[in-house]
């Protein structure tokens, strides 16, 4: 019988599971948490309504100008946190949907899957608090549905221009998220390399969307910090910095060791 339910009302049942784990959370908590590092996340958004474009070669600029454009509509914080419960929500539902087309698994076991990750007490946690993360997660969850879904139907044009969009909006909430870029130069380079006869309009698709996204932003930063590319230029400048400093300090540490090491000392 739970068999039967799952298998013909999956996405009643998944929404049924979900907002009565998340019940608790509205009834008892009046405001939401904010973490230290959010902090400078409102500042920004501060800055922004005061008619002032803050330098964001820092931190990526969507989480701050979300903040702004909700405060700016008059909706409270705790009416933020619901909204991405909402947008978690749907992520969820639409990654369930792709993978059931996969026809992989029988519906019940990847409802099962869906229910168990989106009730852990991780997960529950990025959502109702006010992190970049929470707004990261449910972008992934449509990105990772997006790749299936292109995988199920390869012949679709919209797949090539949101697979782009929401790695570029990943971007803009997370540095970490440009990770992601790989995945779009794959399907660029497999497209031209293999299927550019077949899918010629889907390759020209794909790659006008991501320069003319990475191109905007470009010319974001630069109004934004005198810079004219993508990305948050200063917290690459500073990574690689470290990766440098301490791959140098490794090598003369391990040189010095090695010396000292020698016979004859």
């Amino acid at each position: 019988m739970i068999k039967t339910i799952l298998n013909k009302y999956p996405i009643i049942t998944f929404s049924v599971f979900f907002l009565l784990l998340r019940l608790p959370y509205f009834i008892w908590n009046s405001f939401p948490r904010i973490d230290g590092d959010t902090f400078e996340y409102f500042e920004y958004a501060y800055d922004i309504k005061n008619g002032i474009l803050p330098d964001f070669s820092v931190i990526p600029p969507l989480y701050s100008v979300f903040l702004f454009l909700l405060s700016s509509l008059g909706i409270s914080l705790y009416g933020f946190v619901v909204f991405k419960v909402l947008l978690a929500f749907l992520g969820y539902a639409f990654l369930f949907t792709q993978l059931k087309k996969t026809n992989v698994l029988p519906v019940w076991s990847l409802l099962l899957f869906i229910i168990i990750v989106s009730s852990s007490s991780f997960n529950l946690q990025l959502e109702t608090a006010f992190m970049t993360e929470s707004l990261y997660k449910p972008i992934l969850l449509f990105f990772i549905g997006l790749i299936i879904r292109l995988y199920n139907n390869p012949t679709l044009k919209s797949n090539y221009i949101l697979i782009p969009l929401f790695a570029v909006v990943a971007a803009l909430v997370r540095s970490n998220g440009m990770y992601l870029y790989f995945f779009v130069v794959l399907i660029i380079g497999f497209l031209f390399f293999f299927k550019r006869k077949k899918y010629w309009k889907q390759f020209i698709l794909i790659t006008s969307t991501f320069v003319i996204l990475n191109g905007a932003w470009s010319i974001f930063n630069y109004a934004s910090y005198g810079t004219p590319l993508f990305g948050n230029t200063y917290r690459i400048k500073v990574i690689l910095g470290n990766i440098i400093n301490n791959t140098r300090h490794n090598h003369n540490g391990n040189i010095r060791a090695f010396w000292q090491d020698s016979p004859g000392d």
